[in-house]
C-alpha cells in the first residue's frame, strides 16, 4: 500500500519474545497520559489516553496488551495532517480506531478491528490523530463521526 506506508503505526511491528522486548512491553504502560474528552450528543465521554513519544513507542502501540480499560486508550498524533494506514498485527484485543480530522472532529471510525489481522485499516481523510479505544466502546457510548475530540496538544 502506497498510502503512507511509513505511518503503519498503531499495533504493528515485529513480534519478539526477547527479555528486552518483554521489558519494553512492561514499560509501554509508563507512557505519558493525557485526559481526552469526546463531545457526543450533548454528553462528555472522558478518557485517559497514553501518548507515545518515540517512533519505537508508536510502532509498538497497544501490541501484546491482554486488556484495555473501558475509558483508556492510546492517541497517535500526526503533524502535518495526512492519510494513515494501520493494522492489528500482534494485537490481542479488538480496537475501535477513531480518525480525527484537522478540525478536531472524528472523520471516521473503524469499529472492532480484528486482533492479529494484517489487513490495512485506512483513514478516509487526512488526520491529525488516531484514537484507539477498546473495541465496541464507540458504539456503546454513541460516539460517531462529527463528534468533537478535545485533549491537550
Amino acid at each position: 500500500m502506497a498510502l503512507v506506508a511509513a505511518v503503519s503505526l498503531a499495533a504493528c511491528g515485529p513480534a519478539s519474545t526477547t527479555p528486552e522486548a518483554k521489558s519494553q512491553e512492561q514499560s509501554s504502560t509508563n507512557l505519558p497520559k493525557v485526559p481526552l474528552t469526546i463531545l457526543s450528543n450533548g454528553k462528555q465521554h472522558k478518557f485517559v489516553v497514553e501518548v507515545p513519544e518515540t517512533t519505537e513507542q508508536e510502532e509498538k502501540g497497544l501490541m501484546f496488551r491482554k486488556a484495555i480499560a473501558p475509558n483508556e486508550g492510546m492517541l497517535f498524533g500526526f503533524v502535518p495532517p495526512r492519510p494513515v494506514t494501520l493494522w492489528m498485527k500482534d494485537m490481542l484485543v479488538p480496537l475501535d480506531m477513531l480518525f480525527i480530522g484537522p478540525n478536531g472532529r472524528i472523520s471516521s471510525i473503524h469499529e472492532n478491528a480484528v486482533p492479529m489481522s494484517v489487513d490495512p485499516i485506512v483513514s478516509t481523510d487526512p488526520v491529525i490523530a488516531v484514537l484507539e479505544i477498546p473495541g465496541g466502546r464507540s458504539a456503546a457510548l454513541g460516539i460517531a463521526p462529527g463528534d468533537a475530540v478535545e485533549w491537550p496538544h
